[in-house]
């Protein structure tokens, strides 16, 4: 049996280690477009800056200060932060959208990632019983309906929403009381500003 020089041994598992190092470099090296593949609801596409290991990951109940901005997948974005200003909301309240709010848990003070959110836990799926036809006589006469115009209606009970003009006819009216963004997955990049 031939002798194995100690010297052999160590080059081999250098060898082994720059191996293993460089196929851990390539996997991270990946687009962060591969991860829209994915079937979760709630998918971290990009994480920027390291955490201080002092640093607190946030939890329920913690308020946070923070920026973010919504796209949708074409990139149009359709909501966002005011420049330089941060919004505040308390972890756990339901204040938000389930899928944004259950995303920011563990994020830490001045990180930001990008998430993509599916629908069912942004504004839900669309739903076509929520289509209403209407008599066009019942709108105010300052009233032009033209598709993708936004109504405010009220219910019996008086509770305010929201209905989008979808189809308009001589006589009738079509709109959709799903919220606007109800079947859409919702692109959002969130940086924590502050705990308070």
């Amino acid at each position: 049996m031939e002798k194995i020089w100690p010297g052999r041994l160590v080059c081999a598992v250098l060898i082994v280690c720059v191996v293993f190092l460089s196929g851990c470099q390539q996997d991270q090296l990946q687009k962060p477009e591969a991860s829209f593949q994915s079937t979760q609801a709630i998918q971290p596409i990009e994480t920027q800056l390291q955490k201080d290991q002092t640093q607190k990951n946030i939890a329920d109940g913690d308020t946070v200060l923070l920026q973010y901005v919504v796209r949708l997948a074409d990139g149009k974005i359709v909501s966002r932060t005011e420049d330089g200003k941060a919004m505040k909301l308390t972890i756990g309240e339901r204040s938000i959208i389930p899928g944004l709010d259950q995303a920011i848990k563990g994020m830490y003070v001045q990180e930001t990632k990008d998430f993509r959110i599916n629908a069912a836990n942004a504004y839900g799926t669309h739903n076509p019983q929520l289509l209403r036809v209407f008599d066009r006589a019942s709108l105010p006469e300052a009233v032009d309906p033209v598709p993708g115009l936004i109504l405010r209606l009220s219910d019996k009970d008086g509770r305010q929403m929201a209905a989008t003009v979808i189809k308009v006819e001589k006589t009738n009216i079509t709109v959709d009381l799903n919220h606007p963004l109800a079947g859409k997955d919702l692109f959002i990049s969130v940086r924590i500003v502050d705990i308070v």
